[in-house]
């Protein structure tokens, strides 16, 4: 593992008790930045909030909890590389300032409120606790009561906002682009209006979720992102003062960054702990079918049959490319059956397989409201056959790395050093990794050996040889590569930082750098 000084601080919002009974959420906050003992942050799924914790020396921060009426918490983190400066001055962080890795991301890792706060003193320390979530709360805890109509000829973005000014305490919130299919960041002049894929929204007599008074605003993005197929989280942003401000990023459900190029594990090298578990008894081969009834008329969307051509190819559906409109390469002609099903093998009475003929695998049929575009109910049937196929195997793992290396997986080619590194503080969910396991004892059946080293090490293992043979053709087909899940970031002053990350198997159809 390389050598690396991890440095947070923490930028501490306070709004002081006035002893009034009522505060603003526009009044001016006072900023100080502290350094924390420890602090530790959790990225959880995208429909709840995230949290932290930290501690703080007393001395430090000498505030009795009676003082403060509300804070806000920006957590900066950093691998600050050295202990100085080539002037031998201290090499301390820069709050805000862009990272080593990457100029164009400054280095807030989290920005939230505090929740609970408490002192606590005993023989070993003095310190103070703070305890919050990040900025989803506020739209979490804010219920919506539809007092004021969103247009449906507002694009997706727009209608977001608008949500957004309805309350004081979210109108800072800012919504930013993440990466879109083609990993360049999504455009928002291409988003939908609601009209498009929505026009129920709001009306009273739609009967919808979204109109209901016990609905939070988070509930309503939600909504509206998914059924544009796409995805949103908590993040952070800068407004037009320069702050830190939170911010809501909206980007497509999977390809976060470039694909060709994932981020490396490898255990015994950068992972200290690792850990795998798969449920066995979930569908392997099915279709997905996906119905919205509008008026008189029902819409059908079949996944793979009329995926976009991007989605299919990346997932090693075969197509015919005939039929493939020429004239606009991101989505299949409506009503052309461009891709093949997936099909089940028939056995024989005998029960051998029979190769000269197939089955069409069972089609999994979910219902959606009030989508009348047919474009939206692909894109949301290919989310589905993604999120069912994430239910095979999933793990964690801890690495004390704060700079991940990339694993270019082009022509044929799995090279754990791609020259690209990654600021292990600022991954996303839904990012992909690529786990490999890098043990001396294990080398004879890496995926990367021989059958025939398989097959020798099986055998003197103690294995009889047709299951050696049969093991060894099966070894190496796995794919290695996951979604990152959730994950947690601690940074201690005496342990340093430790990154533990949940993730979960993705859809590698083509196994692709595996044959």
């Amino acid at each position: 593992m390389s050598y690396s000084y991890p440095q947070s601080t923490v930028e501490l919002r306070i709004l002081p008790e006035d002893f009034h009974l009522v505060s603003k959420a526009t009044d001016t906050p006072y900023k100080i930045h502290v350094v924390a003992r420890t602090v530790t942050i959790n990225v959880n799924d995208y429909k709840t909030t995230d949290t932290f914790s930290m501690e703080i020396d007393y001395k430090h921060f000498p505030f009795d909890p009676r003082l403060i009426r509300s804070c806000g918490v920006v957590i900066f983190l950093q691998d600050m590389k050295s202990l100085v400066k080539d002037d031998g001055s201290p090499n301390t962080i820069v709050p805000g300032a862009p990272t080593d890795l990457n100029s164009t991301i400054p280095n807030s890792v989290f920005i939230g409120f505090v929740d609970d706060e408490s002192i606590e003193f005993d023989d070993s320390k003095r310190c103070v606790r703070f305890e919050g979530r990040d900025c989803t709360g506020l739209l979490i805890d804010q219920k919506y009561l539809a007092n004021t109509p969103i247009p449906l000829s507002s694009r997706l973005d727009y209608a977001i906002f608008d949500l957004l000014q309805q309350n004081p305490a979210t109108q800072n919130i800012s919504l930013v682009a993440g990466d879109g299919p083609d990993g360049q960041p999504l455009d928002f002049a291409d988003l939908p209006t609601l009209a498009q894929y929505y026009p129920d929204f709001g009306s009273p007599l739609a009967g919808q979720r979204n109109t209901g008074a016990h609905e939070s605003y988070w509930e309503i993005i939600q909504d509206l992102v998914a059924r544009a197929g796409l995805i949103c989280y908590m993040g952070t942003g800068y407004g037009t003062d320069g702050n830190i401000v939170p911010a809501i990023v909206l980007t497509t459900p999977k390809n976060q960054h470039n694909d060709s190029d994932d981020i490396k594990f490898i255990y015994a090298i950068n992972v200290k702990n690792l850990k795998l578990k798969r449920k066995l008894g979930r569908f392997k081969g099915f279709n997905i079918q996906v119905r919205s009834r509008v008026e008189k008329e029902v819409l059908i969307a079949k996944i793979p049959e009329e995926a976009t051509v991007d989605w299919g190819v990346k997932y090693g559906f075969q197509y015919d490319a005939a039929t493939v409109p020429s004239q606009d390469a991101n989505l299949v002609a409506i009503g052309h059956q461009n891709f093949d099903p997936i099909t089940v093998p028939v056995l024989k009475p005998d029960g051998s397989l029979d190769a000269s003929t197939t089955h069409l695998a069972p089609y999994i049929t979910f219902n959606v409201k009030n989508i009348s575009n047919k474009d939206a109910l692909i894109k949301i049937g290919e989310t589905v056959f993604e999120q069912y196929s994430l239910q095979t195997l999933e793990g964690s793992l801890e690495t004390m790395e704060m700079a991940g290396r990339g694993s270019n997986k082009g022509a044929g080619v799995d090279n754990y050093n791609s020259g690209k590194q990654y600021d292990l503080t600022h991954i996303k969910k839904g990012q992909t990794i690529c786990m490999e396991i890098n043990t001396e004892d294990l080398t004879a059946i890496s995926r990367f050996a021989s059958v025939g080293s398989r097959v020798s090490y099986l055998l003197n293992q103690g294995y009889d040889r047709a299951t050696a043979n049969v093991f060894a053709q099966v070894m190496g087909k796995f794919s290695p590569r996951f979604q990152i899940k959730s994950y947690s970031m601690t940074l201690n002053q005496d342990t340093g930082f430790k990154l533990s990350m949940q993730f979960q198997s993705i859809i590698d159809l083509g196994n692709i750098s595996l044959e």
